[in-house]
């Protein structure tokens, strides 16, 4: 079975339509293959960016507790300031054989995103993007965080998530992690 999610864009007045396929994804009826959901977080971790230099230490512990809440808990050093320029995030879908590349999702002014923005300045001090050197210690109850980004209804499956936070002179943090929604009962 397979099910497309269609993506709409517009740019000097000109609208760009892309029809993802979803394919492998686990539904009840043939019709939807979306609604409310619960999250499983596996594999989680710390990956190379893609620039020459990382300008940050991280250290991450990923816990699940018996609610099904999990929770990350990120200790983050910086030796200088830095300025968070962009953060890129690319979704595949994972099947049994392959994964197949959904969206690459980029924010290039992390701080005028209001997503981006709340975080960088709950967590960072920070409502510039401009981060002082120094050492955060940061918790995030995940299952919050992606309902308030997805909201209550979203695609069931499973997804491999590469999310990249840079600047201009190198990379802050890189993180890879399968996200799996399944149907709520």
């Amino acid at each position: 079975m397979s099910h497309t999610l269609p993506s709409i864009r517009k740019a000097n007045g000109i609208i760009t339509i892309k029809v993802f396929r979803f394919q492998g994804l686990q539904c009840i009826s043939d019709i939807l293959c979306l609604g409310d959901y619960i999250t499983e977080w596996k594999n989680f971790t710390l990956c190379r960016g893609p620039k020459a230099r990382n300008l940050s230490d991280i250290s991450t512990v990923l816990n699940r507790y018996e609610n099904g809440t999990y929770v990350l808990f990120m200790n983050v050093s910086f030796p200088n300031d830095v300025i968070i320029h962009g953060i890129k995030i690319s979704v595949h879908e994972l099947n049994e054989v392959t994964k197949i590349k959904l969206w690459n999702y980029k924010v290039s002014e992390a701080c005028k995103y209001f997503f981006f923005a709340q975080i960088i300045r709950q967590h960072l001090n920070s409502s510039n993007c401009h981060v002082k050197k120094g050492f955060y210690s940061i918790e995030f109850n995940l299952n919050r965080l992606v309902r308030s980004y997805l909201g209550n209804r979203f695609y069931y499956g499973e997804f491999l998530l590469n999310l990249v936070v840079a600047t201009r002179q190198g990379n802050i943090l890189c993180l890879k992690y399968v996200l799996n929604f399944k149907k709520k009962s």
